[in-house]
């Protein structure tokens, strides 16, 4: 299984080996959406869904509220809104140094 530091290329770092990063995925259907490196012991912190038109972003949603952490690897959003032909830029802060 890859960790986060193998997906993320910077991550910023804060005192106490605390870090954040940003990982870019493919959206899909309501519900589980893989993110590789993603632990249950991190803080998911933001989900914004970027639609492209012609291969131009066009528009940007917050999706935060809608996703949890439920498991290494994955976050869900059952229920919520689909992110099918988007692509999410997922924002995680590190729940131990790593």
């Amino acid at each position: 299984m890859a960790d986060i530091l193998g997906t993320v290329s910077k991550l910023t770092y804060f005192p106490n080996g605390v870090a954040q990063g940003v990982i870019a995925v493919i959206g899909g259907a309501a519900g589980d959406i893989t993110v590789t490196g993603i632990k249950t012991t991190d803080t998911l912190l933001a989900v914004e869904a970027i639609t492209f038109t012609a291969g131009v972003p066009t528009a940007v949603q917050g999706l935060t509220s809608e996703f949890t952490i439920t498991a290494d690897d994955t976050i869900n959003n059952t229920g919520g809104t689909s992110t099918a032909d988007k692509l999410l830029l997922v924002t995680v802060a590190l729940g131990t140094p790593r």
